[in-house]
Parts: C-alpha cells; sequence; structure tokens
C-alpha cells in the first residue's frame, strides 16, 4: 500500500498517495503522472471518508446513515461526470473548506482552488509545505495551488477576501524529476510582498517517503528539525523533533507506518 508524506485535515494527503485503492469510479493513469481520473454519474454527489488531493480522488464510500459518524468528503460531478469539487465537512456536519477542481483537455488537473468557510491555519491542510508565520486563514479566504508539470504543487499562494495576496509560498524539486520520491524538495514562504519568511528542507526517501523536515529562518539559520523513522518489523514510527542546537525537544513512538 503506498504511504502517505503529508497529510492535511480529515484525511486528506498532499505528496504522495495515502492507501486509496483503485475502484471502478477511476480509469487507469500513466505510471509517470501522480493523478487519476475519477468519474460518477453527471450531476451527481459522492460521500467519502477519504480524499486524496495528488490522486484527485474519493476513496472509501458511505451512506447517508454514516453522516453523523464524523467529518467527511462531498464530491460533486459536473455534467460530464468529472469531480469538480470537494467539500470537507466537520464533526459538527459544517463545511470548513472546499476544492474546486481546474481541469485541461486531457481532464487533469493542474490548477485547484480552496475556499475557506472558518477560520483555521494553513497548517491544518498542508502540514509540511506550510510555516507558522505564514500560517493564518480566516473565513472568506482563498487558496490558489498551482501543480509542475509533474503534476506535484509547485506554489500555494493565499489571497483574503479582496483578492489580495496575503502569503505565498513556492515549491522546487530535482529537475530531473518534478516529483518529491528520493530526493530534497525545497519550500520557501514569503509574504504578499515577496519578503522571504523562511523555508523548509524536505527530505524523501525512495518507496518511503517523507524522513526529514528542517525548518530555517530568513537568514537560513535552523529553527526546528523533524525526522521520521519507520520500523516495518515492529510496525511503528518514531517521531524526533530537535531545536536549532540539536537538542531534542521531543520523541514520540507512533502506532503504524506514518
Amino acid at each position: 500500500m503506498p504511504k502517505c508524506s503529508v497529510w492535511l485535515a480529515g484525511g486528506l494527503c498532499l505528496l504522495l498517495t495515502v492507501g486509496v485503492a483503485r475502484d471502478k469510479h477511476q480509469k487507469k493513469k500513466p505510471s509517470a503522472l501522480p493523478q487519476v481520473i475519477q468519474k460518477g454519474k453527471p450531476r451527481s454527489l459522492r460521500m467519502a471518508r477519504n480524499w486524496d488531493a495528488l490522486q484527485g480522488a474519493l476513496s472509501g464510500d458511505i451512506t447517508p446513515l454514516d453522516l453523523d459518524r464524523g467529518k467527511y468528503f462531498k464530491g460533486q460531478f459536473d455534467r460530464q461526470g468529472f469531480l469538480s469539487r470537494v467539500t470537507y465537512i466537520d464533526e459538527d456536519r459544517q463545511p470548513v473548506y472546499e476544492v474546486r477542481l481546474q481541469r485541461d483537455k486531457s481532464h487533469y488537473f493542474r490548477h485547484y482552488q480552496i475556499r475557506i468557510f472558518r477560520q483555521t491555519r494553513l497548517q491544518e491542510l498542508f502540514p509540511d509545505l506550510s510555516l507558522p508565520p505564514v500560517s493564518s486563514l480566516k473565513k472568506g479566504w482563498t487558496i490558489r495551488v498551482r501543480l509542475n508539470s509533474g503534476l506535484y504543487p509547485a506554489r500555494i499562494a493565499v489571497l483574503d477576501k479582496q483578492g489580495i495576496q496575503y502569503y505565498f509560498y513556492e515549491i522546487t524539486y530535482p529537475k530531473s524529476s518534478n516529483r518529491p520520491d528520493g530526493s530534497l524538495v525545497a519550500v520557501r514562504g514569503f509574504r504578499g510582498d515577496s519578503t522571504l519568511v523562511g523555508s523548509k528542507e524536505l527530505v524523501y526517501r525512495s518507496g518511503e517517503g517523507l524522513i526529514q523536515s528542517t525548518w530555517r529562518d530568513a537568514r537560513g539559520r535552523i529553527v526546528r528539525k523533524e525526522t521520521l523513522e519507520r520500523d516495518y518489523t515492529a510496525m511503528e514510527t518514531t517521531r524526533t523533533v530537535s531545536d536549532s542546537t540539536g537538542r531534542i525537544l521531543e520523541r514520540r513512538i507512533l502506532p503504524g507506518i506514518q
């Protein structure tokens, strides 16, 4: 089963797939691209427990009787039967955000927008691709995500109610692959006036996912480092957090492979 490297709110996964099995609603995809083309009945709705933003796929279908049993995702299909919108509903049955997919002629999406319905933080949606100093999200704000040629996130921009860019992130990958697997990914965070706030270095191991994240300030000084060590025999993950001096702030053993 594929492993998730970037978890988002409510089971949303961003950089690697997260246990989403292909089902009868999905068409096969080229091996070089992460997206699948998920279809349904024209103008229909589909309720599911999981949404994979990288694949563009819902999984874990639920019935109306299950809607009171926790958070879920509501997918909407357009008149051609392509998945076009996904809304995240919380435990109180209130919408938190809505994802709008913008597909091209080949039916892949290279851009998408997220409408925010209540105050939260970007770290709740993109924990590995954001920094605490530039993470606030307010009701009515919009997130615009642009993907690169490999269909991985390349730019995340946050706009306020007036459509003014409040802050943004640029994500770069090795030129040879344009994808994170087995490589170092650089994430830089800026204020709306393009002032650099800080950066992250994300280290991936081929076939395993994210193994290290280093947060640096605008001057390049280390603020925080996090490592993940996975034990496939014991089926557990050790998460270690250290500060700028290397002093360990936290070490936890998490059940399962994170």
